[in-house]
């Protein structure tokens, strides 16, 4: 890394020159334990052929988590690696249940295959909202929930059958969805002889770069 003297430094025959070596200090091992392999698959082999560690899988029944989960693993820890060690990881199987998924913003038709596959029982409310036709905006039980397969549960999906610009509706109802999406929102009220707090048109703003959407609202008074 560098010499003491410098480099180009006029000395004596006999001089006593420093070396400055650098050294690459050991790398620790980082626990998995509690992960999904399946998502952090390419991670664990990037970081064994980084380190010259042999992969080893093997599969366990569980019935206290779901499947695919890293309930064991060979190596502590903290501890140094060292090319030719073991990684020895056992994932969970379990046949019984599964963690329920994200299904808002999924469409019906995606969500309902995974629902048939769960075997469970969904009840199904359709309401006009600014979002896209068939799009999920709401789930009764939260995503990562474990589900017991063949139970009697019974999940509630509310999905958006859209709207029209022109579609007059009730500007409350219409104001709380947005708000309850995160979507920001501007309000423009115009005069009516006949209709109060109606909304009769909106615009929609997408802003892709920062991932911004933004509903103008005419609402009538």
């Amino acid at each position: 890394m560098k010499t003491v003297p410098y480099a180009g430094t006029n000395i004596k025959s006999d001089y006593v020159i420093s070396l400055y070596v650098g050294k690459i200090m050991p790398a620790a091992y980082k626990s998995y334990l509690g992960r999904v392999y399946e998502n952090i698959a390419d991670e664990i082999e990037l970081m064994c052929n980084n380190h010259g560690l042999n992969l080893k899988i093997e599969y366990e029944e569980s019935e206290n988590t779901i499947s695919g989960v890293i309930i064991r693993e060979s190596l502590v820890d903290g501890s140094i690696l060292n090319r030719g060690d073991e990684l020895c990881l056992t994932i969970s199987t379990n046949h019984s249940s599964y963690m329920l998924p994200d299904f808002v913003g999924m469409s019906i038709d995606d969500a309902l295959k995974l629902i048939q596959e769960y075997n469970i029982k969904v009840n199904l409310t359709y309401i006009p909202t600014p979002v896209d036709e068939d799009i999920i905006i709401f789930q009764s039980t939260p995503p990562s929930t474990l589900i017991q397969k063949n139970n009697p549960y019974a999940l509630d999906l509310y999905i958006s059958k859209g709207v029209k610009p022109t579609t007059v509706i009730d500007a409350d109802f219409f104001v709380e969805v947005i708000h309850n999406l995160g979507y920001e929102m501007e309000i423009n009220y115009v005069n009516s002889n006949d209709l109060e707090n109606k909304l009769v048109a909106f615009e929609v703003q997408k802003l892709y770069d920062s991932n911004i959407v933004k509903y103008i609202l005419w609402i009538t008074k």
